[in-house]
């Protein structure tokens, strides 16, 4: 059996929008909403939040502990080597990398990755052409080539240790990397992620229009409000 284990970084010390991971959105906070998303993911075996050691970071430890969601904390800029000891800790086979500023992401794009990289065997899948924030970021990493990207990258641009996904896209000639096409319904420019306060209100719009207490705002459905009303995306 292959194990699939999601892990989602996130900190609290956002410098445009400090203590994102946990502003509210319709009374639930914005991580929240994100694990919630992920856990409809019918291929993920488990759910895991990568945090900084940084006492701020208890709080989300803290939280994700009272949802029964398994915590990892490890280097506050080193975010390649915490994925790696976070994967080897709950044993994963293959990674869904997400990070928890992301409250639109796709659990059923989340699937389709995993069964296009397991079935093809390749050491990351994303999807092109998706919406800011529910796109190339998210994506499906194996084990294997997360460990050899964190062995590989240690000695090279300390670029690489900021991001799980960056060496392995960089280095296509070593690791076999599969890009999916984008479902037409879903191929947009829309930006979809929590970074600033004006993401926050933009999205907070959305939720407003479609968020249903005990679901999750399906993604095409998001899309489609936008496409009907332009006055939405004015982002004002």
């Amino acid at each position: 059996m292959v194990r699939v284990v999601a892990i989602g970084q996130a900190r609290m010390g956002s410098t445009r929008l400090p203590g994102k991971t946990m502003v509210p959105i319709m009374g639930k906070p914005l991580i929240q909403h994100v694990i919630e998303r992920v856990q409809g993911c019918r291929r993920v075996d488990e759910v895991v939040i990568a945090t900084t050691t940084k006492p701020e970071d208890d709080e989300i430890e803290e939280f994700c502990r009272r949802l029964g969601v398994s915590v990892f904390r490890g280097s506050q800029n080193d975010v390649l080597d915490r994925f790696c000891k976070a994967a080897e800790k709950h044993h994963a086979d293959q990674i869904v990398r997400f990070t928890c500023d992301d409250p639109l992401i796709s659990p059923v794009n989340f699937d389709d990755m995993i069964l296009a990289q397991t079935g093809e065997g390749a050491d990351l899948t994303y999807t092109k052409d998706m919406p800011w924030g529910t796109g190339q970021g998210n994506c499906v990493i194996s084990a294997k080539a997360l460990r050899q990207s964190c062995r590989d990258s240690a000695e090279k641009d300390p670029k690489y240790r900021e991001h799980a996904d960056e060496y392995i896209l960089d280095h296509p000639e070593t690791f076999k990397i599969q890009a999916l096409e984008c479902d037409p319904d879903l191929k947009r420019d829309y930006r979809l992620t929590v970074d600033t306060a004006e993401d926050l209100r933009f999205m907070t719009r959305i939720y407003e229009r479609l968020y249903r207490e005990g679901e999750i705002v399906d993604l095409k459905e998001a899309v489609r409000l936008l496409d009907s009303d332009p006055s939405l995306r004015g982002r004002s």
